[in-house]
């Protein structure tokens, strides 16, 4: 081999070595740009990133707010919202809490309105989907945008009966997550009436010689004989108002909204889907158990700590899981209760029952004590009760009369609700109740990055 052949052989290897380097530099610099232009592209379909896009009325509080007073009530201490836009003649708000009426929205601090972000790019690519949150055209002016919650896309037909929605005859079942998202709270035991001493306790024992005794502002059950029974602690609703009269005596649960503070001529009513959030910790053997009432059918959710769960309607066996949590070592969080006649149990964020059921004919009883905690043969820790209800939905005129559009949706069309019922304006009462999917322009959501709450 001569010297010629030794350089080629050498300078060709190099040669192809510095080719596929620069090919993959190409490739990495020509992934880059593109990754650079979809991020571009995907960014220009947001809008409020760049420019402010806030919401500008009541109509999905308290999911989203417009212009709002926060008030913290001068007798609990509890923090809430109400409307800056529509407020009460006499300028107080009544504490949705505990029903302290002495709260001057002059004294309040006034929020902006909630910051949001338009998602155009996911409705690209599928249509709006029940239960999302839209930016859409209103059908009476093109150029203004409306927020509003997916209620039906078609063909269904919507209606609204006893405070639920229907689509057709057939109901609507939110599940525990849509749920979450749209529930309002109604009373928060970790905020108790300071300056007012007489008042009844929300939460009471069912008999004299119960075991539940006040700790804090939870509760705490010492452990009996199980031989004893049931020893039940019972919720017992307030009517939380502008009407200072009414203050600390029992009612069923309402559709009261204290986010509307200035809607007072407004007839209440009955609310039947309500739950109860609560941390409970255990010792010792026993059962715990959980009660919920609709009408005349009273649901129960026995508990066995790491070992069963048994649902019962009326004393009668519906339903039975195995469970393989314990509530020691410090507890475990609890969310029970009925929505659009469903049974919802889920602790530790695992939903474990939810099982539809039927309500019996005719009109339900009045129902004091709608949500209890019992115990038996075992001791039990409740903290941070709450008390939540579900949306009460309302015909075009805000009644609780039952109302049906006037035919169902044609292809291509959707029909979109307001969270507040009592105030918004949306499919019931536009003229054209269904609206077309091209008008809607985008998701909306509040950015993780905004104010929280």
């Amino acid at each position: 081999m001569n010297a010629g052949e030794s350089i080629t052989q050498t300078v060709v290897p190099a040669v192809a070595a510095d080719r596929r380097l620069g090919r993959i530099q190409w490739a990495v610099a020509a992934t880059a740009l593109g990754l650079v232009v979809l991020a571009i592209a995907r960014l220009w379909f947001i809008d409020g990133l760049l420019r402010r896009v806030t919401i500008d009325g009541p109509s999905m509080a308290p999911a989203l707010c417009g212009p709002h007073f926060l008030v913290t009530c001068n007798d609990c201490g509890f923090p809430f919202r109400c409307d800056a836009q529509h407020v009460p003649d006499d300028g107080q708000a009544a504490c949705p809490n505990c029903g302290y009426t002495q709260n001057p929205l002059a004294a309040a601090l006034l929020q902006p309105p909630d910051r949001v972000l338009i998602d155009r790019w996911r409705l690209l690519w599928r249509s709006s989907q029940p239960d999302e949150v839209v930016a859409l055209r209103v059908p009476e002016s093109v150029a203004e945008l409306a927020v509003k919650r997916v209620a039906a896309v078609s063909p269904a037909q919507l209606a609204i009966r006893a405070g639920d929605l229907f689509l057709g005859s057939d109901l609507v079942r939110k599940s525990p997550a849509e749920l979450r998202a749209v529930r309002l709270l109604v009373h928060d035991n970790d905020f108790l009436p300071q300056q007012t001493k007489d008042l009844p306790r929300r939460w009471r024992a069912a008999t004299d010689d119960s075991h539940w005794q006040a700790d804090g502002t939870g509760f705490r059950s010492s452990a009996a004989a199980e031989g004893d029974g049931w020893d039940w602690l019972q919720y017992e609703h307030w009517a939380c108002t502008a009407n200072s009269q009414l203050r600390g005596s029992s009612t069923s649960i309402r559709d009261n909204d204290s986010y509307n503070q200035g809607e007072t001529r407004r007839e209440l009513n009955a609310v039947r889907d309500v739950l109860l959030s609560c941390r409970v910790q255990t010792e010792g053997p026993g059962q715990l158990a959980f009660a919920a009432v609709d009408g005349d059918q009273r649901f129960e959710i026995l508990i066995e700590p790491a070992t069963r769960i048994v649902l019962r309607v009326n004393g009668q066996q519906l339903a039975e899981r195995p469970l393989n949590l314990s509530f020691t070592s410090g507890g475990r969080d609890v969310e029970f209760g009925l929505c659009d006649q469903q049974v919802l149990l889920s602790i530790a964020d695992r939903t474990i029952f939810r099982v539809p059921y039927e309500r019996l004919a005719g009109p339900p009883p009045e129902v004091l004590h709608s949500l209890a905690v019992g115990a038996r043969g075992l001791t039990v820790q409740l903290t941070h009760l709450r008390i939540w209800r579900d949306i009460y939905y309302l015909d075009p005129q805000g009644l609780t009369r039952d109302w049906q559009a006037a035919a169902a949706l044609p292809p291509g069309h959707i029909a979109v609700l307001g969270d507040n019922q009592p105030v918004s304006i949306d499919s019931r009462q536009w003229p054209v109740s269904a609206v077309p999917a091209s008008s809607v322009w985008g998701c909306v959501y509040r950015p993780s990055w905004a104010e929280s709450r």
